[in-house]
């Protein structure tokens, strides 16, 4: 009896031990300075800086903490259930670094435990061990941004806990609380980033594919959607209490809207027709594996992820073939949650890199009901040539697996930290900024008071780092905003005056312009400002500029 209990204990330890030794290789050289303890192969340099978008939520993480409001002090154009995290995160462990990779884990840990208890409960314990390894490996991709705190992780998990509700649900269809819970889980997951809608149709399909319109499947969704609006109504109610409701309309709804239809791709993006497939492409060498071409965007499956993406579809259509009772086939729900995901990529047209981790967890499922099919279909074949076939299942994802393995061992696991970030997420600015952040950090810690810092860019992590604040809540230049501020655009242009104009009632001592400012920008830096021997200014004015008053000081010798 006690060795059962320790395998079991083993079973489900191994695992989430080996995604804990294995994400944290991203911050490994910040444990082996503070503890010594050398536990992965590469450990040297520093760990890998925060993006953008873990810097930005950071930053209003640490302003939420100090009493700003979402929308009203800090712009931003998703819903706020993930910057709320964030901040619950800062508030427990501070703005720093380590928080905000740390903050993630558990999240990430109880999706790996939730995918490997569905697998055992719906197929064995083997399916259950090929389903977490496939997830681990997945997660952490870093050309997917997997390693970093996105909240693609936090959606992950809540659309896998709705998946889980539901899959419960439809092995007894008595006790509606489990599609209640199950709609719940969606409309957190929605309140993280508004396109997790989506993840309400695999269900809704399901039970209509069951019922045809039948009474059942009607009062089923609706008990659904039901759920699904209790976290909206508790969002609202919240955005009401701070008084901040109209702004978080103009954010989430109205703004977010322009910002997906109409930010225009890149000049040299790949066509439409497949640029849903290849996402962003690397442009140190604009190779796209055959018969795609050359891009100048980063080809987020053509490297990490490849081996999964080629043998997914085979996957789907194998749970699409296989037998099940007409009233219980989670084998089908697994396939529409798959098809909802790629949903939730495509439909926002925008393609970023970090998008693709949605088919990171349902990845993992779909191996795992595979691998279980494979299994029953050795067991039940009548002939060789099944049991040939469903062994060779067996070995093909072995294979991919295997293969998966091997690729992020070589371009994770052996790569020094703090290379990540440049060798595979187009990142280098990003050591960059931390270094200068650090760099500001020392020339202003004698200041009478905090210089306050405006960024007209993407280089949120100057504003993390430093822990400046910036002057006006547009502390981060959108798609939309860095397309049509020099034409012009209805929802854009008002954004711009109200940003010049706390610009000129707060004067920051710093401003960077990480992209190319704007006329009245540029002609208040030029009356007001010195270029700083920081960084160069480029002919388009793009650089760093200190205050003409706290110049001197700024540069003093130290």
């Amino acid at each position: 009896m006690q060795l059962t209990k320790l395998k079991s204990i083993a079973f489900w330890f191994m695992p989430l031990l080996l995604l804990v030794w294995w994400r944290a290789h991203t911050f490994a050289p910040d444990i082996y300075r503070e503890t010594g303890l050398k536990a992965w192969p590469v450990v040297e340099g520093r760990s890998e800086p925060l993006d953008c978008d873990e810097s930005a939520y950071g930053y209003m993480a640490r302003r939420q903490v100090s009493g700003d409001v979402l929308y009203k002090d800090l712009t931003e154009y998703k819903p706020p259930a993930g910057y709320w995290f964030y901040a619950v995160a800062v508030a427990i462990g501070g703005a720093d670094e380590i928080t905000i990779r740390l903050m993630m884990l558990p999240v990430i840990l109880l999706n790996c435990l939730l995918i490997g208890i569905l697998l055992l409960k719906e197929c064995s314990k083997p399916a259950s061990i090929v389903g977490m390894l496939f997830f681990i490996l997945l997660s952490t991709d870093p050309f997917v941004f997997g390693n970093g705190s996105n909240l693609e992780h936090l959606m992950n998990f809540l659309m896998t806990c709705s998946v889980a509700c539901y899959l419960k649900y439809k092995r007894n269809e008595t006790q509606l609380l489990w599609i209640l819970l199950a709609g719940l889980c969606a409309g957190l997951a929605a309140m993280v980033k508004q396109v997790c809608l989506l993840g309400l149709l695999p269900i809704i399909a399901d039970q209509f594919l069951l019922s045809r319109f039948g009474k059942k499947s009607v009062k089923n969704s609706v008990v659904l959607i039901s759920g699904f609006t209790l976290p909206v109504i508790v969002v609202i109610i919240v955005l009401v209490f701070q008084n901040n409701i109209t702004d978080a309309r103009a954010d989430v709804l109205e703004y977010s809207r322009a910002m997906a239809a109409g930010t225009p791709p890149d000049a040299k993006a790949p066509p439409s027709i497949y640029r849903w497939l290849t996402g962003n492409s690397d442009p140190r060498s604009g190779r796209l594996p055959w018969p795609f071409g050359q891009t100048d965007w980063l080809v987020w499956w053509g490297a990490g992820s490849w081996p999964v993406l080629l043998i997914s579809p085979f996957l789907a259509m194998i749970l699409l073939i296989r037998k099940n009772t007409n009233t219980y086939s989670p084998g089908r729900v697994i396939l529409f949650h798959w098809l909802a995901c790629w949903m939730m990529i495509i439909l926002p047209g925008l393609y970023w890199q970090h998008y693709y981790l949605l088919l990171a967890p349902v990845s993992a499922l779909l191996a795992g009901f595979s691998w279980q099919a494979f299994s029953n279909g050795n067991a039940s074949a009548i002939n060789s040539f099944q049991k040939t076939a469903s062994l060779l299942g067996k070995i093909s994802l072995l294979v991919v697996l295997t293969g998966l393995g091997f690729i992020q061992t070589r371009d994770y696991l052996l790569v020094p930290a703090e290379k990540l970030t440049s060798k595979y997420k187009g990142g280098a600015q990003w050591v960059s900024l931390r270094l200068m952040s650090e760099e500001i950090v020392s020339r202003t810690k004698n200041f009478p008071e905090k210089p306050g810092l405006e960024v007209w860019g993407w280089q949120s992590p100057l504003l993390f780092y430093t822990g400046l604040d910036a002057p006006n809540r547009y502390f981060f230049t959108d798609p939309l905003m860095k397309a049509n501020f020099q034409k012009g655009h209805p929802l854009t242009t008002p954004r711009l005056a109200e940003l010049m104009q706390s610009i000129r009632e707060k004067r920051p001592g710093i401003v960077f312009c990480g992209d190319i400012p704007f006329d009245e920008l540029k002609n208040y830096l030029q009356a007001d400002y010195l270029p700083s021997t920081l960084t160069p200014i480029t002919p388009t004015g793009q650089g760093l500029y200190i205050r003409k008053d706290l110049y001197a000081q700024f540069h003093s010798p130290r």
